[in-house]
């Protein structure tokens, strides 16, 4: 009897960080995946979330974004993930910008590198690869105006090489605000980048168990 392939595997990418590479920028970059299969937690009550804050006319709120909610809002944010953490597996690649090569430090030639790094790194398993009967991956909309289309032919040469001719994919690029999947990474990558960029362990606390991997891209250099 043939095996049966298990569900499409979906990863929701955000970054933390940003791309200035000058001393006023930030000193790490963090790029996180959520691994999940469907069905997809969590979503409805984000949604629900919202819409008590409108009611209570505690946050006009149209998406949900870490680095910009409030402490409250946080916290009732952080109360959904954490129920639903037993449904996702995260990976994060972490980045020390001051050590990056000069080729590497445009946003054009950066973003690239990172993503297919960390793709190479989740998709590498052999267990991916072999029980996907497809992989969709969703990032927020490419930080790189006109090298947007550069980019992603890079990241999409990096997919169909991981992956192998196997395994089809779906490579997406949405506005985080249109996707609460997205807006869980950003909550979750912001937690990592707040322990590597302030030593703040609190948020990251909340999420440490479901970390797959946490790669310091620099650290055996």
């Amino acid at each position: 009897m043939p095996a049966i392939a298990t569900p499409p595997v979906y990863l929701f990418i955000d970054e933390s960080g940003n791309f200035d590479f000058t001393a006023t920028g930030t000193k790490y970059f963090v790029l996180t995946c959520v691994s999940r299969r469907r069905p997809i937690g969590g979503s409805v009550e984000l949604h629900s979330l919202r819409y008590d804050l409108w009611e209570k006319g505690l946050a006009e709120i149209e998406c949900f974004h870490a680095s910009e909610d409030s402490h409250y809002v946080r916290a009732e944010v952080w109360k959904i993930v954490v129920r639903h953490l037993g449904e996702i597996e995260v990976d994060s690649l972490v980045v020390e910008k001051a050590r990056l090569v000069s080729g590497l430090r445009k946003p054009e030639k950066f973003y690239p590198w990172a993503m297919s790094r960390l793709m190479r790194h989740v998709l590498g398993r052999v267990s991916v690869r072999q029980q996907a009967r497809l992989v969709v991956v969703v990032t927020d909309k490419l930080p790189l105006n006109k090298h947007r289309v550069s980019a992603e032919k890079s990241i999409r040469i990096e997919l169909s090489s991981v992956l192998g001719l196997g395994t089809p994919f779906r490579l997406m690029h949405h506005a985080s605000m249109s996707n609460t999947e997205l807006q869980i990474a950003d909550y979750i990558s912001w937690a990592v980048f707040r322990k590597w960029e302030r030593d703040d362990r609190a948020p990251y606390d909340l999420i440490c168990h479901s970390m797959r991997s946490e790669h310091d891209i620099f650290r055996f250099r």
